[in-house]
């Protein structure tokens, strides 16, 4: 999320939540569900990322492994294996906590929108507004129906590299890691597909954000300072010109008397 953004969403939720009882509670908390479900989905962008980064390390570590490819410390890139197997499950968890929290959020505000409908006297605008509804949903399913194969098909590669890491667990020598080195093979070919479903989810969750998100203060643009210069100001002084100074004659020494 950008700093505006995030400014923009802070203050929007302070102000229409009645802080300090100023403001109506009851008016305008919509757009704060509005735009906690667009931050909620910058979230699920977010985290596929991380989730996708930390899964390419543990790919890259179990790779190493199993190809003999370490130097002389066997033991310690079993740790590294390991080590970025267990971020890839922990990032993985936390991916799919920022898609529940996506879904907790989405259903209020679709559920009221459509009631919102039938208080119209418009036709007019409540066909354009249903229409605005539609889309929005559409946007929304889209970033649902593409995260959940995505997250399906996370867990099933996360079990298998923690499966390669816990065989090599008793067994590590030159036989045991050619055993595996098929299976990583797998793994990878499984890693690919999942990065297009990732991208898909994460294009999705982008389209949705840029065609809801409230309107917020662009960040203000610094323009650089002007460089000095070391020319004097018009109507200042110049300084007074020194004399080189003169070299100090030698004094002759006095005549000795004969």
């Amino acid at each position: 999320m950008s700093r505006a953004h995030w400014i923009h969403s802070a203050s929007l939720a302070l102000v229409l939540s009645g802080a300090g009882g100023c403001a109506t509670p009851t008016k305008g908390d919509s757009l704060v569900q509005v735009d906690q479900l667009v931050t909620a989905i910058e979230r699920v962008h977010t985290g596929s990322e991380l989730a996708q980064e930390k899964l390419h390390g543990a790919l890259l570590e179990l790779h190493s492994l199993v190809s003999l490819d370490f130097g002389d410390d066997v033991v310690g890139a079993y740790g590294a294996a390991a080590t970025a197997v267990d971020a890839s499950g922990k990032q993985l968890l936390a991916f799919d906590q920022e898609v529940k929290k996506m879904k907790a959020l989405a259903d209020p505000v679709f559920k009221r929108w459509a009631a919102d409908l039938d208080t119209f006297t418009s036709l007019e605008l409540r066909l354009r507004s249903q229409n605005r509804l539609a889309q929005t949903r559409e946007r929304y399913d889209a970033i649902v129906t593409t995260v959940e194969p995505a997250q399906a098909a996370f867990v099933a590669v996360q079990k298998q590299l923690s499966d390669c890491v816990l065989f090599l667990k008793h067994d590590l020598n030159a036989a045991s890691a050619a055993a595996l080195r098929q299976d990583v093979a797998t793994i990878s070919a499984a890693t690919q597909t999942l990065d297009a479903q990732l991208l898909a989810c994460q294009s999705a969750a982008q389209e949705y954000v840029a065609a809801v998100a409230l309107p917020s203060v662009p960040e203000p643009v610094v323009e650089p300072a002007p460089a000095a210069t070391n020319a004097p100001a018009k109507g200042a002084a110049k300084p007074a010109a020194t004399k080189p100074s003169s070299a100090v004659k030698p004094v002759a020494e006095p005549r000795k008397k004969g």
